[in-house]
């Protein structure tokens, strides 16, 4: 993995993930492990490449409460994060020395850029090198980067560049390399969300119809809109679980684990009654509301066919059928007339697991792995 100058992140297109030709004498893992580094847990799956795919291991683990929700730097810089990550990789037999892992969306930037219409490579890199430093936050020198190509037409050619501080990418090839593994590539949000969803569903979208992924974590939702391959947007709200344990914290005068108790006893059932909680429902439905609506209005052929919910608040009980109703209300769309679709998404659907993993342990938290696993699928 070159981190000179880019930011490695293969696959990061998303004009149907073309795979580069591999060299001959590159040696490809039959099987790899994907890393996803949360605010509230550690999610690590170790998939089998090759035809048909297969999980081997399976790993949550929720972060004590002095290092839960803190910044995934903080994280990855605890003296006892490397002991529990040895300990949880030996406890579980995982010798692999191939990881995938994912960058934190808090500390990666996108920024759309666009260009004169049928760029070759060579002179998107040569122009990208030029204009990166007025696109980005950064320092030229304190910054990784890399770009995906989004459209490349008669019209006009579109990237999206991501970009993150050296200081967080090499603490985290500094931790691998102390565990002696091997990153093979570093891959954002957006695009493993993508891979999670086109592995795990048939869609059948015509060219106006356009999908959206929502992955609500722990401190924040992120959210992507996508038309086939490309993608139209890209945001992330302030707006997680946590807010919602916090609102139920606050309407019942409960302690913090009373609060995640609640929440995941009753979910947004009695919302109603709930004031703080009711109005962090529907700031969040407003912010993800406005965001379709933008890329709606921007060109009236587009329809929403298919929202797909992933993250460990994506089974808050009531979300989906709240957030739809909510959107039809939005949308002027008469009640039982179904016009799109939210779907929970199962990242473990229609994969092939070994014998000896029980994914019933694993079916409240399944929309978490959404992330890591489709980290595993993006390949190399």
């Amino acid at each position: 993995m070159k981190l000179n100058k880019l930011l490695k992140v293969p696959n990061v297109s998303l004009n149907i993930l073309r795979r580069k030709v591999k060299k001959k004498n590159k040696r490809v893992p039959k099987n790899i492990v994907a890393v996803d580094i949360g605010t509230f847990a550690l999610k690590i799956v170790e998939m089998q490449l090759g035809n048909p795919k297969e999980i081997k291991k399976v790993i949550y683990y929720p972060w004590p409460e002095p290092v839960a929700n803190t910044d995934v730097l903080e994280v990855i810089k605890n003296p006892s994060f490397y002991k529990e990550i040895v300990y949880l990789l030996d406890s579980n037999n995982i010798s692999c020395k191939d990881y995938y892992v994912l960058a934190a969306s808090n500390r990666i930037v996108m920024r759309p850029i666009i260009l004169p219409p049928n760029l070759p490579q060579s002179e998107i890199k040569q122009l990208l090198s030029l204009q990166i430093v007025d696109q980005i936050p950064y320092n030229e020198d304190e910054v990784y980067y890399d770009y995906s190509i989004i459209k490349r037409d008669d019209q006009e050619t579109v990237i999206h560049v991501f970009a993150s501080e050296r200081g967080y990418i090499d603490e985290i090839v500094g931790l691998f390399t102390s565990l002696k593994k091997k990153i093979h590539c570093i891959n954002v949000a957006p695009v493993v969300i993508y891979n999670a969803v086109i592995n795990n569903y048939q869609l059948q979208l015509s060219n106006t119809e356009i999908f959206v992924t929502i992955n609500i974590g722990a401190t924040a939702t992120e959210l992507s809109i996508f038309k086939n391959t490309e993608l139209l947007l890209f945001r992330t709200i302030p707006i997680g679980g946590n807010r919602f344990t916090t609102a139920f914290g606050q309407d019942k005068d409960s302690t913090l684990q009373e609060a995640e108790y609640n929440k995941c006893e009753y979910g947004l059932h009695k919302a109603v009654e709930m004031q703080t909680v009711l109005g962090t429902q529907n700031e969040l439905f407003e912010h993800l509301w406005r965001s379709i609506q933008y890329v709606i209005s921007r060109n009236k052929s587009y329809t929403l066919k298919k929202v797909f919910l992933s993250g460990g608040s994506a089974h808050l009980k009531g979300f989906s059928h709240k957030f739809s109703r909510y959107m039809e209300i939005q949308m002027h769309i008469p009640g039982g007339k179904r016009a799109f679709e939210v779907i929970v998404l199962n990242p473990f659907e229609g994969l092939q697991l070994a014998r000896d993993i029980d994914i019933s342990c694993f079916q409240e938290v399944a929309a978490s792995f959404a992330s890591v696993i489709g980290l595993a699928h993006g390949g190399v």
